[in-house]
């Protein structure tokens, strides 16, 4: 009896020391748990916030870059429209209008100007401050059929950004889409 109370110490012991390896062992894969679900919030994170930067892109393009490069597209060096505004005006007696007959004249019909009107009073945010002030002051606050033609100098510097804004947001929509 003698020599099982000097051994009762390691068999005390025993159960102690599995318990301590047991504790290290769940500490050690709760942090390996953590660290995966912390890595797997950042990507999530990440995937969203490419998500949410791709939408944006995509928003931009639909709704105010890509129908405004095909207006102007279309309303640039528009000959049959520019005719049609001329006869109108002199039916109605208006007075010569400026840009008639220039190369790269914009002309812009109703249907056109309306598209423009709506993309600037829904979606002006979209638009860079440069352009945003363009379109204001040259196109939104003239009203009258007559001011719908514009001169290169007028509109070909909105045109240009337009048409570069557009590539940029593809490229970047692109770059996007491969991730």
């Amino acid at each position: 009896m003698n020599e099982i109370a000097s051994y009762s110490w390691v068999i005390q012991a025993i159960p102690l020391i599995v318990l301590v390896v047991i504790t290290i062992y769940y500490a050690y894969q709760t942090k390996k748990q953590v660290n995966a679900t912390v890595e797997m919030a950042k990507t999530t994170v990440k995937l969203a916030r490419e998500d949410r930067e791709f939408r944006l892109l995509e928003s931009k393009l639909e709704k105010v870059y890509s129908p405004l490069r095909q207006i102007f597209s279309v309303a640039e060096n528009n000959k049959e429209r520019e005719r049609k505004i001329l006869e109108k005006a002199k039916l109605e007696g208006k007075p010569e209008i400026m840009g008639s007959g220039v190369t790269g004249t914009f002309v812009f019909d109703d249907n056109d100007y309306q598209k423009i009107k709506d993309i600037y009073r829904y979606n002006s945010h979209y638009l860079s401050k440069e352009l945003r002030k363009i379109i204001y002051d040259k196109i939104i606050i003239e009203s009258d059929y007559t001011k719908r033609m514009f001169t290169p100098n007028q509109l070909k510097s909105a045109f240009e950004l337009i048409k570069k804004t557009f590539d940029n947001l593809m490229s970047e929509l692109e770059e996007l889409g491969v991730k």
